[in-house]
């Protein structure tokens, strides 16, 4: 999580605390005469309430800002692809070579059918896992 997410959480909640604290006055301090009962009156009870609810609002936007913040580093993470992109010259150099030998110019046909055996010799796993062996290309 970077330094600028948490100086603004931080700040967040410094806010709420400084509003909580001009509101509320303990029953048992010294500044708190019958005139000054904010928290008798219904109005500030709700502003209470709503300022409670909005601090709980804000710690689970925390939390969600948080785990998108470890997903954006898992994804970024996940989205190396030097390792597929090997996988694919790779394949295609086979395939191309197993059809030049009995054709310069395969069909596509020819194509499908070679890149099928290449797969079901050399890479069972990701064969078994395409779902679709019906190309339409």
């Amino acid at each position: 999580m970077s330094s600028s997410h948490s100086k603004k959480i931080a700040d967040k909640r410094k806010f709420f605390g400084s509003l909580v604290a001009r509101t509320y006055v303990p029953s048992d301090s010294p500044q708190r005469t019958e005139v000054q009962s904010p928290v008798n009156t219904p109005e500030l009870r709700l502003l209470l309430q709503i300022l409670q609810l909005l601090n709980e609002l804000s710690d689970k936007i925390d939390r969600i800002e948080r785990k998108v913040f470890e997903m954006d580093d898992r994804i970024s993470e996940g989205l190396d692809t030097s390792q597929e992109t090997a996988f694919i010259k790779h394949s295609v150099k086979e395939i191309a070579k197993s059809l030049i030998e009995s054709n310069i110019y395969p069909t596509k046909t020819e194509l499908r059918q070679a890149t099928a055996e290449y797969l079901e010799d050399n890479e069972p796993d990701f064969w078994a896992g395409i779902k679709s062996k019906n190309w339409n290309t």
